[in-house]
């Protein structure tokens, strides 16, 4: 029987372990595997009920070589398992949006995402990259492995190996080893054509993540923002999603996992149409942001009037009393 291990790669924990906990109730043992590594350990946000699922892992750094060796002892740690078939790597923030059944059915393949050869020739000649790949590219690292590709990576790719693919023990920011190196490896190794790759799709790759540059994305200037002041060129962290948009997601796209889930996320819902009053909730977005921010985090922040008009026609749900009914 086909078996999955999901390896979460955190800093200290899993933000919705709730969610997690309600995903995998009632599912059988055989069909999955859990491991969870902290690069730094909280005792403050410690792993509750999936505590026994923590695996030793060596300290890891942003953008460095570390973190590679920290997807290699996941896989080492999985492949033990000899029933294991397929490996997924997520993070802390990740939340699944489809039912365990479907991200099940769709293991098949080796998934790759947001591919980019883009011209990165000097930076990576810099680095000593390019001698070592036939096929040097950046992608997601948020990758699903078969156990044919993972059993190759866990043989080759060793701490004295990884230190000569990795030339450099730090990177630079463009060239981030954990979106390199094991992708980079693989499609200089093995045909194009054993792997499933979605090019520029976060809505039908394994997981969604929304990068303001993917300004087709329906609802790009929804509720998501890293911070309530400013739209920075980068990734976008939830606190706040639109009850259309996470339905698209769980019900529209093929994606199975969505990422930069902030732990204290909150789902709301209107009672007219959003395009009724799109211009009012445009403009109030900072205040009405802020103050559902603060409300999850237990602050106290004085309402206008006409915030209030506003917050009158809007519910607002916990992400896991909502999303939980439609995976489970």
């Amino acid at each position: 029987m086909k078996k999955i291990a999901f390896c979460f790669m955190t800093y200290s924990c899993i933000n919705h372990e709730d969610i997690w906990r309600s995903w995998f109730n009632g599912i059988e043992k055989d069909k999955y595997a859990l491991y969870i590594t902290q690069s730094h350990p909280d005792k403050k946000t410690p792993v509750g009920y999936f505590k026994d699922n923590i695996i030793p892992s060596r300290e890891t750094k942003y953008y460095n070589k570390s973190i590679v060796g920290c997807q290699v002892d996941m896989i080492s740690a999985a492949l033990k398992d000899e029933d294991v078939t397929h490996i997924i790597f997520l993070s802390g923030s990740h939340i699944p949006v489809k039912k365990f059944s479907q991200v099940y059915d769709n293991m098949s393949s080796t998934c790759l995402h947001d591919i980019t050869p883009r011209n990165m020739d000097r930076e990576f000649k810099v680095q000593g990259l390019i001698k070592n790949f036939r096929k040097l590219i950046k992608s997601s690292q948020w990758a699903v492995y078969t156990r044919d590709h993972a059993e190759d990576i866990a043989y080759t790719i060793n701490n004295e190996t990884l230190d000569t693919l990795c030339p450099r023990g730090k990177y630079d920011i463009s060239a981030a080893p954990d979106e390199i190196i094991l992708q980079s490896y693989l499609l200089s190794n093995y045909p194009e054509g054993e792997f499933n790759i979605t090019q520029n799709d976060p809505e039908n790759s394994p997981t969604f993540e929304y990068w303001n540059y993917n300004r087709s994305y329906k609802y790009n200037k929804h509720f998501t923002s890293t911070t309530p002041e400013e739209w920075k060129n980068r990734i976008k962290t939830y606190y706040i999603i639109e009850q259309e948009e996470i339905d698209h997601l769980t019900d529209d796209c093929s994606c199975l996992f969505m990422r930069k889930v902030s732990d204290n996320c909150v789902v709301l819902d209107y009672d007219n149409p959003r395009k009724d009053y799109e211009r009012e909730l445009n403009t109030l977005y900072t205040d009405l942001f802020t103050l559902i921010y603060s409300i999850a985090k237990n602050e106290i922040h004085h309402v206008s009037s006409k915030l209030l008009t506003t917050l009158n026609r809007i519910k607002v749900t916990t992400l896991t009393d909502y999303i939980v009914p439609k995976i489970t």
